[in-house]
């Protein structure tokens, strides 16, 4: 990633999302080949609410999803900040639900009989927080090529849906931003535990790149 493409999005930022994005609360830059990853301290935690309307009101951003996690167990950060050598090559974001998977345990029930129980109490858990709101919000929003500006915007919540911190990925081209995207929507999409307020159809995100 070349320095000004960097510098020009710290110079765009702020401008487009004030209360969101502070130089001043830059966290750290990770500079990869094809892609940077910025990581943003917001002022003060902001609801979920709040964020998703800073986002739908600048023109060039659109909404990729927003998701409710459930009980899902996040690791450090919701292990967004992508390492090397992973999927997180293309910038996405690999979250670990397998305390979730795995019930808490290696067998999940299956030796003493318990699963078939452990699983449901699992579905009946997030069916109520799902309908409470509960649980990790996620949500993205990427810029628009229309406006010949190549980042993607991730921001997770606490239980309380108040997030205090948010990351952007900047792109080197159309082609690794394009599938960056697919590959966030669909390890979301994979998860049992997730549940969509709003998600946009693939071939929609997909035809602004055409």
């Amino acid at each position: 990633m070349t320095p000004e493409s960097i510098l020009a999005f710290k110079t765009l930022a702020p401008l487009l999302l004030p209360e969101l994005i502070d130089l001043n609360h830059l966290e750290s830059i990770d500079d990869y080949d094809d892609y940077a990853l910025l990581a943003f301290n917001l002022a003060k935690p902001t609801p979920i609410e709040s964020i998703l309307d800073q986002f739908e009101d600048q023109m060039e951003l659109s909404v990729l999803y927003h998701v409710i996690m459930g009980n899902a167990s996040l690791g450090e950060q919701g292990t967004v900040k992508s390492e090397k050598g992973d999927k997180s090559e293309q910038g996405v974001h690999n979250i670990s639900f397998e305390q979730e998977r795995n019930g808490g345990t290696e067998d999940n029930g299956e030796k003493d009989g318990t699963g078939a129980n452990d699983e449901k109490g699992g579905k009946e858990n997030n069916q109520n927080n799902h309908h409470n709101g509960k649980g990790s919000h996620h949500a993205c929003a990427y810029s628009n090529p229309g406006f010949r500006h190549m980042y993607k915007i991730n921001v997770q919540t606490n239980q309380n849906r108040m997030a205090d911190s948010l990351y952007v990925h900047l792109y080197e081209s159309l082609e690794v931003m394009l599938e960056s995207l697919k590959e966030d929507l669909e390890c979301h999409q994979s998860e049992a535990g997730a549940h969509f307020i709003s998600q946009m159809e693939m071939g929609r995100f997909i035809a602004d790149f055409m």
